[in-house]
């Protein structure tokens, strides 16, 4: 969301993804009948801003704004929490999602495509990231291929996994 949820909410979310995505993958290459899916919602019609607002103003000392700049962030949560009202999927709808994608064995369940633009620009720019290929990344993925096929075999025999 480019900073508009907050940087902490934002690493959170990321973290999460990563970690799922790790654990799945390793539990996969262990040889593990365990899935992991990750659900990455969008708007869900939720108390989610009135809650978050309450909790700002527990923690929150005493603003020192003035009256109409009280009115005016009044209105900007009102309008938050009507928009995530009206235009939120319910929470039954969310919830039958990620019941269908675990049973699926989906490592991903969106909820809708409010992200795509912004998902496609990341995308892009780590890629146009990368420098050009090199024969020394061509060594270093022949030696983490070779590690997680040998990961991978241990871990059909029973193993603890990788010993890297």
């Amino acid at each position: 969301m480019g900073g508009a949820t907050g940087y902490l909410y934002d690493t959170s979310k990321a973290a999460v993804i990563a970690l799922s995505e790790g654990l799945g993958r390793q539990l996969a290459r262990e040889g593990h009948r365990i899935g992991v899916t990750v659900l990455c919602p969008g708007p869900v019609a939720s108390n989610m801003v009135t809650t978050v607002r309450a909790a700002r103003a527990a923690l929150a000392a005493p603003a020192s704004s003035t009256p109409q700049q009280r009115a005016e962030e009044k209105r900007r949560w009102a309008d938050q929490a009507n928009a995530l009202r009206y235009l939120g999927l319910s929470p039954d709808a969310v919830g039958t999602m990620a019941v269908d994608g675990i049973r699926a064995n989906r490592t991903y369940v969106i909820t809708d495509r409010t992200m795509a633009g912004p998902l496609a620009v990341r995308a892009k720019a780590l890629y146009e990231a990368l420098p050009a290929e090199t024969g020394h990344d061509r060594r270093i993925s022949a030696f983490i291929d070779a590690q997680l096929h040998q990961s991978t075999q241990e871990g059909r025999a029973g193993s603890a996994g990788p010993g890297w």
